[in-house]
């Protein structure tokens, strides 16, 4: 009899460490997405100039999508737009983006801009971004500081060589990234 009791005693205690780990594991919320651009069109496109093209049939989903051609140091700055208010303590920039004889560093710049603060500006290098590649997702995490809540967002592109780079389906997320043990 001692045996079985044992036995429960184990399948509860198994039982209940599942239970605490979904818990504090499973509790994650969807990402919210917060901005999304699908670069079909130039429309609300900050960059124009030398180095900027739309090109309104080369994207990844058959739509248009913003050529980057770089020589040298150049910053092209894409959108800016306002959040809302929403939950997270990252940021996740995803699109899509192909290169062309790219011999350059690749950089996705965004501007914070908090109130009563100066903007916080956070630089982040798309490594995967190299020689040619066809059409590839590129996800980036971006941490915000502890109750940071940008009233706005600048997005843009720091490329430092020679090189094409096209973008398309650019989408921003909100997201609460969590440990192992399930804490913010």
């Amino acid at each position: 009899m001692s045996r079985h009791v044992c036995r429960v005693r184990s399948f509860r205690a198994a039982a209940c460490l599942v239970l605490l780990f979904a818990a504090g594991c499973g509790g994650n919320k969807e990402p919210q997405l917060i901005a999304e651009f699908p670069m079909d069109d130039d429309v609300e496109l900050l960059a124009s100039g030398k180095g900027v093209e739309f090109e309104a049939d080369r994207g990844a989903d058959g739509g248009g999508s913003l050529h980057l051609f770089v020589e040298g140091e150049q910053v092209f700055n894409l959108y800016e737009f306002e959040p809302g208010p929403f939950d997270g303590n990252r940021l996740v920039v995803k699109a899509r983006m192909r290169t062309e004889a790219l011999y350059a560093h690749a950089h996705l710049d965004l501007w914070l801009f908090r109130p009563d603060h100066e903007p916080r500006w956070v630089r982040t290098e798309c490594e995967a971004l190299d020689t040619t590649i066809d059409w590839t997702d590129i996800e980036l995490a971006i941490p915000l500081l502890p109750d940071e809540s940008p009233q706005r967002i600048r997005i843009a592109m720091w490329m430092k060589g020679i090189g094409h780079l096209w973008i398309d389906d650019l989408r921003i997320y909100a997201d609460a990234f969590r440990d192992a043990a399930g804490r913010e």
